[in-house]
């Protein structure tokens, strides 16, 4: 990141939007919420970081982490299809488009081992999450 996300909600209000919106940060963002249970001020930041993304893209600003923007993009494809995700997809479908296919093996390795990745199959209800999706605006 180029900014911690307390600087990019400081920029924000700083009405700092070229930056904000060019920055790597809002894009690294991945929406794990940590940031917003721990805001003393209850920002919903994850919120904010997507919003930010949303705004990137309607105004035709390039993500500078061009693999970043496939992880996200692949991210919701797959809520949008299945509602939920589903890691292994999630993986098979990003080392397909980034042709990366040994960069992160050992990682992933461990990370199966300590049953780290699970797979989720389609929940009830996934066309109505895709409804919800498709309202709420631009695929990103």
């Amino acid at each position: 990141m180029d900014y911690n996300p307390t600087q990019i909600i400081r920029m924000c209000a700083l009405g700092m939007e070229d930056e904000v919106l060019k920055s790597r940060t809002i894009w690294m963002c991945s929406s794990c919420v940590t940031c917003t249970t721990r805001c003393p001020m209850e920002i919903d930041v994850a919120g904010v970081m997507d919003i930010l993304k949303e705004m990137a893209v309607e105004r035709g600003i390039e993500c500078p982490e061009p693999n970043t923007k496939r992880f996200h993009d692949i991210f919701m494809g797959i809520v949008r299809a299945r509602g939920r995700m589903n890691e292994p997809m999630l993986f098979g479908h990003y080392k397909l488009r980034t042709k990366s296919f040994m960069d992160d093996m050992e990682i992933g390795k461990e990370m199966m081992k300590k049953m780290k990745i699970k797979y989720s199959p389609k929940v009830k209800g996934h066309k109505e999450v895709r409804k919800i999706i498709d309202k709420a605006g631009p695929k990103i």
